[in-house]
């Protein structure tokens, strides 16, 4: 550290403070209102809790204006795991901006660009990209438990504070498998879906229901409320469709499932309780079975729901998730809109 009349050259200064590790390389110009920093930062370990008061995690940003090179390592945002990555910072009028983020998360390559610190109840925007990342490390991070694992690709957009977050995230897992979960086993338990996985007596939840694709865009309306209208499961088995919403908070669904069993019609009919919709195609004929999701996530509520008490946008929501073929899709589409 060399001090000069207004100014501070720093040279590799390692400084440790609240669990961080932070290493400054460049010029700090200062005086008795304002500080200003150019060079480069490395910072490991830094966690920002993003828990509504802006003075506690983004004070600091008060009188200072910056432009930094910075690599960041082990560090944790709003619950969200950076591994190791690097970016452009500018820091101005108590705002960081962040941009040209490239670096690694759970596994995956990440991307993106992020505003932080702004006036208001710790306000901040994001874009991220998450690609090839490990589904089950990114749900104990966001959930709390590896409720399921696989590869994923993740995009998020979101802003707001911790009070008023909103946005959307989009997520596509493939060659994964769910976990003992209560909301399957009881998805599992109204279809009898045991008996048609070749015949055999399975206990599907005794282990991991495997899948070879998931897909779902989560409409963040604020922090209490999560809406999404094209969730979609596609296995060996079964494939299945989603619309509704969650509450985060007390962890509340209330959604409509729709269940394909990939089954010959004349053998699933005797084996599933509560026969749902029955298409009729070149292909050959389909059943569907749609029910209700409703309560804790952790021990929901399934029941039946007949399609005649679906309204028509939640049905063409539910076809368009299904990847039934697309002349019997069009055909049911076109009976909805013909439908008063």
């Amino acid at each position: 550290v060399r001090v000069e009349p207004g100014r501070i050259v720093l040279r590799k200064t390692r400084v440790r403070a609240k669990g961080a590790r932070v290493v400054l390389d460049g010029t700090l110009v200062k005086d008795e209102t304002h500080r200003d920093f150019r060079g480069s930062v490395e910072i490991s370990g830094l966690a920002v809790a993003g828990d509504g008061h802006p003075g506690e995690d983004w004070g600091v940003l008060d009188g200072l204006t910056a432009k930094a090179d910075v690599r960041l390592r082990d560090c944790v945002f709003r619950g969200f795991t950076i591994d190791d990555a690097s970016l452009k910072a500018r820091v101005a009028g108590g705002v960081a901006v962040l941009k040209e983020i490239d670096g690694r998360a759970y596994a995956g390559t990440l991307a993106g660009a992020s505003t932080l610190g702004q006036a208001g109840d710790g306000s901040f925007n994001a874009a991220v990209s998450l690609k090839g990342a490990d589904l089950g490390r990114l749900l104990v991070d966001v959930v709390g438990a590896a409720s399921a694992d696989g590869t994923v690709d993740l995009d998020a957009r979101l802003e707001g504070g911790a009070r008023t977050l909103k946005g959307a995230v989009s997520i596509d897992a493939r060659s994964g498998g769910i976990h003992k979960y209560a909301l399957v086993s009881r998805i599992f338990a109204l279809l009898n879906v045991y008996r048609l996985v070749k015949g055999q007596d399975i206990d599907l939840m005794s282990g991991r229901f495997t899948f070879n694709r998931l897909r779902a865009t989560f409409q963040v309306k604020d922090p209490s409320t999560i809406v999404f209208d094209d969730f979609s499961l596609e296995s060996d088995s079964l494939q299945v469709s989603a619309v509704g919403r969650y509450d985060p908070a007390t962890r509340e669904i209330d959604a409509v499932a729709c269940v394909q069993p990939l089954e010959s019609l004349d053998r699933t009919v005797s084996m599933i309780p509560v026969v749902g919709w029955v298409f009729t195609g070149d292909e050959g004929r389909f059943i569907v079975v749609s029910m209700n999701v409703r309560g804790n996530i952790d021990d929901p509520r399934v029941t039946p729901a007949p399609v005649e008490t679906l309204s028509n946008t939640v049905v063409a929501s539910l076809l368009r998730s299904l990847r039934l073929p697309g002349r019997i899709v069009e055909r049911s589409l076109k009976a909805l809109e013909e439908t008063p």
